[in-house]
């Protein structure tokens, strides 16, 4: 029988089998010095190759331990997901018991969370205490990013607490979130919403409105400013104005931010360069593969920029 191959050699001969875009993004997924390290070992042409009958050594391997990791797992963590409709309607219809650990654990969660957004960062670190590691994690899960690094600090650090105060906190807190709506209204980003607003104003007005807001904040005017502008404006603008919104974008930004736009964008920008430039990229855009969202949202976001830009000195 061949000898065991290494751990690294295993995982070599793995992603030697595996496809150029998979192969990509595991190693993409593992540790820097790890990735470089199997990387170069990678693309050694002298590196020696498994055997076929190694490399099905390895696969067999790889089988048996998945399905003996499959056979063996333990309970899994299972997460709130307000599209889980059979849970989602057994909470909402739950009454509480009276018996805090039980309630806390089996009242729905949306309402769980919005009661303690509003409590101190200590208080939900002494009422989660007691609660099961699952559960914890989910509410969690659901709490507001700043307040929930304050939580899971003070729960570091905060003892436990005499039973008859944590069953006050605990029935307060239960009686608190009966009465809060079973399912979470989705949260408007308070950006986006002035944003809004400021787009139905007219244009003198904004920038005094504007200008006001950034003599008291004004990391919130720039967010405010960025926010105005979209994308899709270029088709509110007159024939100059794109042009001047174009000369702000290289060429590689454009294309990105034009992939998957609508016949309108794409033959408003094209009417706004040159002939020769304008045919280069519409062929460009004929054969542009798929363009992954996040680059497609980051060059639009920068046309948006210029779009505001541009309005901002011709207002």
């Amino acid at each position: 029988m061949p000898a065991p191959l290494e751990a690294e050699q295993r995982v070599l001969t793995l992603l030697r089998m595996l496809g150029e875009e998979v192969r990509v993004s595991v190693l993409d997924s593992l540790p820097d010095e790890l990735r470089q390290r199997l990387r170069k070992r990678l693309t050694n042409s002298r590196a020696k190759y498994p055997s076929k009958r190694r490399q099905q050594q390895i696969l067999d391997e790889f089988q048996w331990m998945f399905q003996w990791a499959v056979q063996f797992r333990g309970p899994q963590l299972r997460l709130h997901n307000e599209q889980d409709e059979p849970e989602e309607d057994e909470n909402a219809h739950y009454s509480p018991t009276g018996v805090p650990e039980k309630d806390l654990e089996r009242i729905n969660l949306f309402q769980l969370s919005e009661a303690l957004e509003s409590e101190h960062p200590r208080t939900v670190a002494l009422l989660l205490g007691r609660l099961a590691p699952r559960r914890v994690a989910q509410i969690l899960e659901q709490i507001s990013p700043e307040h929930r690094s304050r939580i899971v600090n003070e729960m570091a650090k905060t003892p436990d607490t005499p039973d008859h105060v944590w069953e006050k906190i605990a029935r307060t807190t239960v009686e608190q979130a009966a009465k809060l709506p079973s399912r979470r209204e989705p949260r408007v980003d308070p950006i986006i919403r002035m944003a809004d607003i400021l787009r139905e104003t007219e244009k003198p007005r904004r920038r005094e409105l504007l200008e006001s807001i950034e003599e008291q904040d004004a990391q919130t005017a720039l967010a405010l400013h960025r926010a105005i502008y979209r994308f899709d404006d270029l088709l509110e603008l007159n024939d100059r104005k794109v042009q001047r919104v174009l000369a702000l974008i290289d060429s590689n930004t454009l294309r990105l931010a034009l992939s998957d736009a609508s016949p309108e964008i794409i033959e408003t920008v094209i009417r706004n360069l040159s002939r020769k430039a304008g045919a280069a990229l519409r062929e460009e855009l004929n054969y542009q593969m798929e363009v992954a969202e996040p680059e497609r949202t980051a060059a639009r976001d920068q046309v948006a920029e210029a779009i505001g830009k541009v309005e901002g000195e011709s207002s």
